[in-house]
């Protein structure tokens, strides 16, 4: 199994950023013979979450925007399960990120 976590602090693009908080708070999902992705509820205020999971590879990413300032990228491969990364992003303790 492999995991990679990419972050990215776009306080000096706010603009930018701002269209991209209102993509992933939409709530907006789609399903093929492939994939499914639609918004996870991560339980946390100010952090947006999306989830696609693979049904043909073992492979999941999650995406999340925290605080409507930092871009998170979660890839799993070797590991497809719904719950997989959302308990490793909980783990990274979004919360106070999201206050920053």
């Amino acid at each position: 199994k492999r995991l990679s976590v990419k972050m990215v602090d776009y306080n000096a693009a706010w603009q930018a950023f701002q269209g991209i908080t209102a993509i992933y708070s939409m709530g907006f999902s789609t399903e093929d013979d492939t994939k499914k992705q639609a918004q996870a509820d991560m339980g946390i205020k100010d952090v947006y979450a999306y989830l696609t999971t693979y049904k043909t590879e073992k492979k999941s990413e999650l995406v999340l925007v925290v605080g409507q300032r930092f871009y998170i990228t979660l890839n799993s491969d070797g590991e497809n399960g719904d719950s997989f990364l959302k308990d490793i992003a909980k783990s990274m303790k979004l919360e106070k990120l999201a206050e920053l």
